[in-house]
């Protein structure tokens, strides 16, 4: 996890193919979340490749919101999402 301002921002994420769907992940993220918080990041955000509709949906599923997909993210090759989580009320 990375921490700027009041940002967090994980490096990877990855559950081996033969355990998803067992929990593990939603476990980390929360975790992450949590120690996200009680270091006083405000919000966060990562990144899946476009084409990863399960990350996608992972991420959906676990109330980020998708706000930009950037063309040629991953090494100028493939396209990425670029998606949120406001973890506390947003600072106006």
């Amino acid at each position: 996890m990375i921490y700027a301002d009041n940002d967090a921002h994980p490096q990877l994420l990855a559950v081996p193919r033969a355990v998803q769907r067992k929990g593990i992940g939603s476990k980390v993220l929360v975790w992450l979340e949590r120690v996200a918080r009680d270091a006083g990041a405000a919000r966060i955000g990562l990144e899946a490749r476009e084409h990863n509709t399960l990350a996608r949906s992972f991420y959906a599923a676990h109330n980020y919101q998708e706000r930009a997909i950037e063309a040629e993210m991953y090494s100028g090759v493939e396209s990425g999402v670029r998606f949120e989580k406001w973890l506390r009320a947003r600072e106006t």
